[in-house]
């Protein structure tokens, strides 16, 4: 969808919240403030035209220039991307760069996001309001995790600094994992009470035990699963079922509730290429981004999709060494389990129905299921898993 601008007096732009396809692309003309305005009543045009109001400072001489908005619908968010430009006209404005008196026309190239909670405020996870991910921010950046700066929160939307980088790869992994493992250490020193989602107060889960939390979220769709034959290896059901029973004292009994960003997949996990490499081939770890999907309890359980990204045990060696935890056994037969029921929650729809998914869908979860069982069976020998 591209949307021209009509003539250079009264400029409009309308950007609607979020309905179509993911990384959907609206490209945008030249706005002058004041002399021309975003138009619109749709959430993001409102909150551009607050937001963009005071980036202009209310100085006449500043030009801004919005040039392209990205917009990426999530299950959680509705995320726009905004590349933007401000040049001043010169002379005594807040671009002044020679001290006092005239100033040459100086530009500013930046870009920052808006972040838009999808579900209904009645009705979506208390972690998912605007003030709750620039709550996790603040608690991460006081500890040293690289997260977005929280420029502004409203109760309806978010505005972040911009995260430089790519998702997070495997040809990646060897490079960013000690980094990484170093990041991982900080936020799960964040320490938190209760377990799961967050109820009323930020940093407190709405479960008295951790176990109580699976059961709630996957173990409910678990039997959804069992009970629809043919949608999962029966073999690999019967050994998460078995996991599960193993380790169903551990899970009840933990006590040491930290922050986890609980959904630490490769798109959340922001890399750029390392300058001090001649020959362009290194990354390092630049940011973690989409806090909405945190909860209060074991850290093991943020390790999930970071070994789906490397794909073998054997690849997070260095992510644990950094850490400062080797991984025994109970500890990858622990991970294993949450990989297997986190697999099994994505083959049942999420609107409360306990309804199953396509069967192109559950294919692929059931077919990542049989990996994790697979290579928990074998000793955790380097089966790759195809979890990316």
């Amino acid at each position: 969808k591209r949307e021209k601008m009509q003539g250079s007096g009264g400029v409009g732009v309308s950007v609607g919240d979020g309905a179509g396809a993911p990384w959907c692309e609206t490209e945008i003309g030249t706005v002058t403030m004041p002399g021309g305005k975003i138009e619109g009543t749709d959430s993001f045009a409102i909150a551009a035209r607050e937001e963009f109001a005071q980036q202009q400072n209310n100085d006449s001489h500043n030009k801004l220039e919005i040039t392209l908005v990205k917009r990426i619908t999530s299950f959680d968010n509705v995320v726009f991307l905004v590349w933007y430009k401000i040049t001043s006209g010169g002379g005594g404005d807040l671009f002044a760069t020679t001290g006092s008196g005239w100033n040459p026309p100086v530009a500013l190239e930046a870009r920052t996001v808006f972040r838009f909670p999808r579900k209904d405020p009645a009705t979506r996870p208390r972690q998912h309001t605007p003030s709750r991910q620039a709550w996790v921010a603040g608690q991460w950046r006081d500890v040293g995790v690289p997260v977005a700066n929280t420029d502004k929160v409203t109760d309806t939307y978010l505005v972040e600094g911009f995260v430089e980088g790519e998702a997070l790869q495997t040809a990646a992994v060897e490079a960013v994992f000690p980094q990484l493992g170093h990041t991982l250490a900080r936020m799960h020193s964040v320490k938190t009470k209760g377990f799961g989602p967050f109820g009323d107060t930020p940093g407190v889960g709405v479960f008295d035990t951790w176990d109580a939390f699976i059961q709630d979220f996957f173990i409910q769709k678990l039997a959804v699963v069992k009970a629809a034959k043919g949608t999962a290896d029966s073999a690999a059901l019967q050994q998460l079922d078995q996991l599960y029973a193993k380790h169903r004292s551990y899970l009840v009994e933990f006590d040491n509730s930290s922050l986890l960003h609980g959904d630490l997949c490769g798109d959340n996990v922001r890399v750029v290429k390392d300058s001090s490499d001649p020959t362009g081939g290194t990354y390092k770890l630049s940011g973690i981004v989409d806090l909405c999907d945190v909860i209060c309890g074991d850290p093991l359980y943020d390790f999930v999709e970071l070994l789906g990204i490397a794909g073998t045990w054997g690849s997070t060696v260095a992510l644990q060494q950094a850490y400062g935890r080797e991984f025994t056994r109970r500890d990858k037969e622990i991970v294993s389990l949450y990989g297997g029921l986190i697999c099994v929650l994505f083959m049942v729809k999420d609107d409360g129905s306990n309804r199953l998914r396509s069967s192109s869908h559950i294919d692929e979860y059931a077919e990542k299921l049989s990996a994790i069982m697979e290579s928990a069976a074998s000793g955790f020998t380097d089966i790759r898993m195809s979890q990316d």
